[in-house]
């Protein structure tokens, strides 16, 4: 009974962190862009939460920011002495997170993804561990960048992310993102020329769409134009004096994709399966 109780309880969270998601996404996507953007879906966290009551709505951020900041979050950017002084201010109002800390700090969120040659290619398995009951696809730009760290070309990516394990905490992430199988890349890698460049990229909308064999559909779209850092400064916080890569690296450039649908009969659980079709392009 009270394992029952517990799936119970755990498919009622689920379904109203779903609900959230959704309403946010077409009401409040600002919202959802600093909480559920580049992999973090876990909207319902104690700092999200005391952000939304504190100003449920659009209107009531914008004069709230209006007034502790003279101006919008949108505009700043990030590292800059203004953001630090929004740090500043919303530290002092309890409206501070991790999340905003990788959004207009000075550092982006960075990290490995996947053991080293794990990566899999057009048609391979992705890798999600059985102990993972929700989950989701994160489409995303990859940029090719060399020894040197020059950006010489670029391709789509799946960043595999298991939600339930990312959401028990931050700390966990090593966890949620770094296993086999759990980067996919291709169909092919797209190298810059002069018709094709950085600039090309910068505009470009990915979207993604998932068919199961139960009808489950599931589509979202991942515009790089809202992306809040530019790409130089992505692949300089991954590669200097600190970190080198001797071989290059495919830099995995974040998502605004938050999925909001739900799988049944499976209660509390958007698990992928198998025998799914995904299908992710651009324009």
């Amino acid at each position: 009974m009270l394992a029952r109780a517990a799936q119970g309880a755990i498919w009622r969270r689920t379904k109203a962190t779903q609900e959230l998601r959704a309403l946010l996404r077409e009401y409040y996507p600002g919202f959802l862009d600093a909480f559920a953007g580049a992999g973090h879906t876990n909207v319902a966290m104690p700092d999200a939460r005391a952000i939304l009551a504190i100003a449920p709505t659009p209107a009531l951020v914008r004069a709230l920011i209006g007034q502790t900041l003279g101006g919008s979050i949108a505009t700043l950017r990030p590292g800059s002495a203004e953001a630090a002084e929004t740090k500043r201010i919303l530290l002092a109002r309890g409206l501070w997170s991790q999340y905003l800390e990788v959004g207009i700090g000075p550092d982006p969120e960075v990290f490995t993804k996947a053991p080293v040659l794990s990566s899999v290619g057009l048609g391979a398995k992705i890798g999600i561990p059985s102990f993972s009951s929700w989950n989701n696809p994160e489409p995303e730009l990859v940029l090719i960048v060399n020894s040197t760290g020059t950006m010489v070309g670029a391709t789509l990516g799946n960043d595999v992310n298991l939600c339930d394990v990312e959401g028990r905490s931050a700390l966990l992430l090593g966890k949620a993102k770094d296993n086999n199988a759990s980067s996919a890349l291709g169909p092919f890698i797209r190298l810059f020329d002069e018709s094709f460049t950085l600039d090309t990229v910068r505009a470009e909308e990915i979207r993604l769409r998932v068919d199961g064999t139960d009808g489950f559909t599931m589509e979202g779209t991942n515009s790089l134009a809202r992306i809040s850092r530019p790409f130089e400064e992505l692949v300089s916080a991954t590669m200097g004096d600190h970190h080198q890569y001797p071989d290059g690296f495919a830099l995995y450039t974040g998502t605004l994709f938050a999925p909001t649908a739900d799988r049944r009969p499976r209660p509390g659980r958007a698990r992928l399966h198998p025998q799914d079709r995904r299908r992710r392009h651009h324009p």
